[in-house]
């Protein structure tokens, strides 16, 4: 039986609403994956908001002091 690889990602995101679209289009996906915003002025906070209400292995983090 071929196990697949398990791992986990924690990504310092500001600007990068792209980057979420390639991990959840990967074949082999995070079991966690912790995305902290430091200040995005794009829409990578509403873009991962979303796909963290569609995939339950998707967190986001934003540091204090960020809007």
């Amino acid at each position: 039986m071929l196990r697949l690889p398990t791992y986990a990602l924690m990504s310092l995101a500001r600007n990068e609403a792209e980057l979420i679209k390639f991990i959840v289009g990967r074949t082999i996906r995070p079991a966690s994956w912790v995305i902290v915003s430091d200040g995005s002025t794009d829409r990578t906070d509403e873009v991962v908001r979303n796909y963290a209400d569609q995939h339950d292995w998707i967190e986001l983090v934003r540091l204090p002091g960020c809007r």
